[in-house]
């Protein structure tokens, strides 16, 4: 989506005010490492953080981009955003007035973490063993559905992932 900001005035911007760090979170550019790298280098004293964000782009859930990203320095990595099954069924229900990019996202079914009997889907677990032997790797629920997030959530923990951040629950209650 469009950005009001570049990610230096960002840094610059929550510098200026005092945060600590920065997240640059990915919508069509898919990963964030390099940029979060390069603004880094750019603006001391603020911590600049990329990830990657799981969609159509990166193939889903796709464990050798997930541990491309963690080998580049990615920080973060996002469950599917607006290309999650469960973004994609909330868009249906809205005309462009309400969800100004409900096309942004062009997928007619969207992404889901589990199968049909509620199971990861095949490269989840793998993609939460990347993470977990990472470290200080948040993974990011994003978008997909509360069932989805319970039970990745509940993976993730068997794993050994540390950091596990459900940030975007008006998705899933809309």
């Amino acid at each position: 989506l469009p950005r009001r900001l570049d990610g230096y005035e960002v840094a610059v911007g929550a510098r200026r005010h005092g945060m600590k760090a920065v997240v640059f979170k990915p919508n069509k550019e898919i990963i964030t490492v390099q940029m979060a790298n390069l603004v880094s280098s750019l603006v001391p004293g603020i911590q600049v953080l990329g990830g990657i964000r799981l969609g159509y782009e990166t193939g889903g859930m796709n464990p050798h981009a997930v541990r491309t990203a963690i080998d580049m320095g990615a920080r973060w990595v996002w469950m599917p955003v607006g290309d999650s099954a469960q973004s994609v069924a909330q868009q249906g229900k809205f005309d462009s007035s309400v969800f100004a990019y409900k096309d942004y996202f062009y997928s007619p079914k969207g992404i889901s973490t589990i199968d049909e009997n509620g199971e990861l889907v095949p490269g989840m677990h793998e993609i939460l063993d990347i993470i977990a032997r990472a470290g200080d790797v948040v993974l990011d629920l994003a978008h997909v559905s509360e069932v989805e997030a319970l039970t990745i959530a509940r993976a993730a923990r068997a794993a050994g992932v540390k950091r596990i951040l459900s940030g975007h629950l008006a998705t899933s209650i809309l």
